[in-house]
């Protein structure tokens, strides 16, 4: 994909059926790394809806644009997601 270019990432997160509900709101973090492991970029956002409306055994889906950053790199890229406060 060209440098730059806008990349629709659609999100998808499932509640466990046994989680407890949560009472604190948490950002997710999006890291892409390369292939030693460091961060070629990171996409970290406020889930939609927020965490603390999710229901046990729920999926959440949503849709970002993403810009892929305009520095070189070539090869494989892997992508690290979960929820922080």
């Amino acid at each position: 994909m060209p440098l730059g270019s806008a990349v629709e990432v659609t999100y998808t997160w499932k509640a466990d059926a046994a989680a407890k509900k949560l009472t604190q709101d948490y950002r997710a973090m999006v890291h892409v790394l390369d292939s030693h492991e460091s961060i070629l970029f990171t996409a970290d956002h406020d889930p939609v809806p927020p965490v603390t409306q999710w229901q046990p055994g729920q999926t959440y889906t949503y849709t970002r644009t993403l810009f892929v950053p305009l520095y070189s790199y070539v090869g494989p890229a892997e992508v690290r997601m979960g929820l922080y406060s």
